[in-house]
């Protein structure tokens, strides 16, 4: 459902039923969207990797994978195991 954010401010808000309807239609809008936005979030992390950060790869090579990961706590273990096969 596409809303009009434009006709929201023109909305009677004492009428309870009408202010409910309005957020019901607005936290399903946002349920959409934050399920939009982990989608794009697991389709970019399916494919990341950090081949091009020469730190990161130094550490790669030197660490366990256990302890690279605890070093880079923002990575995640799919990041890991996309440079483990991408340098394979």
């Amino acid at each position: 459902m596409k809303i009009d954010l434009n006709k929201i401010k023109e909305y009677d808000y004492s009428d309870t039923s009408t202010a409910r309807e309005l957020i019901y239609m607005l936290t399903e809008e946002l349920q959409k969207t934050y399920k939009l936005q982990d989608d794009l979030i697991e389709a970019i992390t399916k494919k990341a990797n950090f081949l091009d950060d020469i730190e990161k790869m130094h550490d790669f090579r030197i660490l366990t994978k256990k302890q690279f990961l605890q070093s880079y706590s923002y990575l995640t273990e799919q990041e890991y195991d996309n440079t483990a096969k991408a340098v394979a």
